[in-house]
Parts: C-alpha cells; structure tokens; sequence
C-alpha cells in the first residue's frame, strides 16, 4: 500500500512541478476560462458566423437567379410583341401559332421557381399588353404555376386564367370581374374580399379558401370545390352553384338571391363539423335549391330541401 501511495505522491508532485514550469500552475480561474474555454467560444461563435454567411450567400444567388430570370423573360417577350408577331400582326395563321406556343413555353418556364411578388409582376405585365385577357388570349396560361403568387388588389378585368396554378395565392381585394378561371387551383388561396362579378369558375377548386365578403354575382361556379372554404358575407346573388361541392364551408351570413343550388352537395349533419356547411342568416331569395325547389315556395328558406333529388326522380 505505501508504494502505490509513493507512486500516486510521485506523479502528483511532478505534475504541480510541470505546471510550475509552464506557468499553468500560477493561473486563477478566469485564466483558465480565458486559456480553454474562450477559444472553444471563438470556435463554435466562429462556425456560426461562417454558416450564417453561407446562408446568406446562398440567398442572394438565389435572388440573383430570378431577378436574372425575370429579365432574361421580358426581353424574349418584349421582342416578339415589338416585332407585333405576338399581337398577331400579319402572320400566316400557322407562323402565328408557332409564335404564340413559343411565347406560352417561355411564360411557364420563367414562372416555374418565381417567388410572389415577380410572378405578379409577369402577370400584371402580360395583362397590360393585352396578352392573357379574353377568351381566345395570345397566351394560354393553363398550368402556369402561380402557387403562391402576391397578386392583392390587381386589377385584372376579363384575364384568361384558366387552368391555372393559384394554390395559396394572394388575391385578396383583387378586381376579377369577367374573368374566366375555369378549371384552375385557387385551394388554400387568399380571395378575400375578391371581385368576382359575372366569372366563369367552373370545376374550380376553391378546397380551404378564405373567400369572406367576395363578390361572386352571376358567375358562373358548376361543378366547384368548395369544400370548407369560408363562404362568409359573400355574395353570390344569380350565381350558378350547380352541382358544387359545399360539404365543410362556411356560408353564414351569405346573399344567396337568385342563387342556382341545383344538385349542390351540402352537409346536414351538425355533429360532423368536418362536411357540415354553415348556413346562419343566409339569405335565401329566389334561391333554387339543391332539391330543384325554389326557396320563395318553401317558406322562404331551403330548409328540408339541402339534398339533391335522387337521380331516378330527375
């Protein structure tokens, strides 16, 4: 036992005699922290500051790429309407659609990885060119992806957005009166107070949007989704609602006059909150109800007659 104790004593003794010797041994407390626990500071703060330039960096190439995009797109399609071959021009009818195809690839091209706020800025650009407004627009923009698009209180009066990509987008206050959206995603979109007067909707999906004190009079929505969209304060005075899906939504509070319900699949049943449609203070004028009957002969109100007709009864 006393050599072990020896030996402990030994190196004990030497190693106060090697801190002596390098000075270790006459340091306080804060001289260790300084000594070890400061340059591990300096190393992790150090690491940080690195990633957190990286990081910034990658962004800036990022913002770089679009900005680049977004131009490199405007001078392909400055080009084609300065020339006017994009307007129409004189061209030989095969000649005009070759033009107008090319035109459409670049759009959806540029437009795929636009963040919000360039994507309006094509959109608002095309419009005021009169390129995407009607009907028959020199640009279709069927599949263009607009997921996400900032486009609060644009005016876009009879635009052709049929088929279009508006998952989350931003419409909100937005002017759309006589458009055409036939066909395109609008789920989770933001279309709050949205302008929608005389509009062609149909088989639209409208699945989770924010469609509060909107404007849809006479426009037309057949076969829409509109599975728990907030319907609330809107009006959809002379709408056709034919054959929409309302299973979810909210309407309280709705201007349903004139409105066509016809074969309108609405949830009845309150203890199921997930297709239960609201429908508290809705005003029911005129209203043609899911079960054909028009609300004015059923006391004013479509009550008891929420479900469509069974298909042998039609």
């Amino acid at each position: 036992m006393n050599i072990v104790r020896g030996f402990f004593n030994g190196i004990w003794h030497g190693f106060r005699r090697f801190l002596r010797w390098t000075g270790f041994g006459e340091k306080t407390l804060m001289g260790y922290i300084e000594l070890i626990v400061l340059p591990l500071v300096l190393l992790v703060g150090g690491t940080s500051v690195s990633e957190a330039l990286n990081a910034s960096a990658r962004a800036q190439a990022i913002e770089n790429a679009q900005e680049q995009r977004l131009q490199d797109y405007l001078d392909q399609i400055s080009r084609l309407t300065l020339d006017r071959q994009l307007l129409g021009g004189e061209l030989d009818p095969t000649r005009d659609v070759l033009v107008r195809e090319v035109a459409r690839a670049q759009t959806l091209t540029a437009l795929d990885g636009m963040d919000g706020p360039r994507k309006r800025f094509v959109i608002t650009f095309l419009y005021e060119l009169g390129l995407i407004n009607g009907t028959n627009a020199r640009i279709r923009l069927h599949n263009a992806e607009l997921n996400g698009a900032d486009l609060r209180g644009a005016e876009l009066f009879a635009a052709n957005l049929n088929g279009v990509q508006l998952a989350e987008a931003n419409l909100s206050r937005a002017r759309l009166t006589a458009a055409e959206a036939n066909q395109a995603n609008l789920s989770r979109a933001n279309l709050t107070g949205i302008l929608l007067v005389d509009s062609r909707l149909n088989s639209a999906d409208f699945r989770l949007a924010t469609m509060s004190e909107a404007d849809l009079s006479n426009a037309s929505m057949f076969n829409a989704d509109l599975r728990g969209a907030d319907l609330q304060r809107s009006n959809f005075s002379g709408a056709n609602l034919r054959s929409v899906d309302l299973r979810g939504a909210n309407l309280s509070g709705a201007n349903l006059t004139g409105t066509n319900l016809t074969d309108a699949i609405i949830g009845t049943d309150p203890s199921d909150t997930s297709t239960f449609t609201w429908l508290d203070g809705v005003t029911w004028n005129g209203t043609i109800c899911p079960s054909r009957i028009v609300s004015d002969a059923n006391r004013g109100s479509c009550s008891g007659q929420l479900n469509p007709r069974p298909t042998n009864a039609r």
